[in-house]
């Protein structure tokens, strides 16, 4: 059986956006995201704060880089990329939602009218 690779998120930028560019030219933005919830059982209050990276790339990555700031909301649908890496001698595995579509769903103050692509003021999200 295939299995399908695929997440939605919906949380605040919780990092200005990084923008770098491949070895090959090719934009690459990325930033944190977090989601929060909130619950109440048993008249106890409790609350949870998950993060996550997004990786953004090509024409999305330049969009998010130039639209995006630290405390927006947005929705992220993309798919979970895991891989390993090296930090002091330790091997380490991070995983990662590389991002295949980033619907806005708060304006920064100096986005225009017309916002960038993919932007849906009337989501319903």
């Amino acid at each position: 059986m295939r299995g399908i690779n695929l997440v939605v998120f919906a949380g605040n930028v919780g990092t200005e956006p990084e923008v770098k560019h491949t070895q090959g030219g090719l934009p690459v933005t990325s930033f944190s995201l977090a989601m929060s919830e909130k619950w109440k059982k048993d008249g106890q209050e409790g609350s949870r704060l998950e993060w996550v990276r997004v990786i953004c790339f090509s024409n999305l990555a330049e969009i998010c880089g130039k639209h995006l700031g630290k405390g927006d909301g947005v929705l992220v649908m993309g798919k979970l990329r895991s891989r390993e890496y090296e930090q002091d001698g330790e091997k380490k595995r991070i995983t990662e939602v590389m991002a295949e579509k980033v619907h806005f769903l708060t304006k920064k103050k100096e986005r225009t009218e017309d916002g960038p692509t993919g932007f849906d003021e009337d989501a319903p999200f």
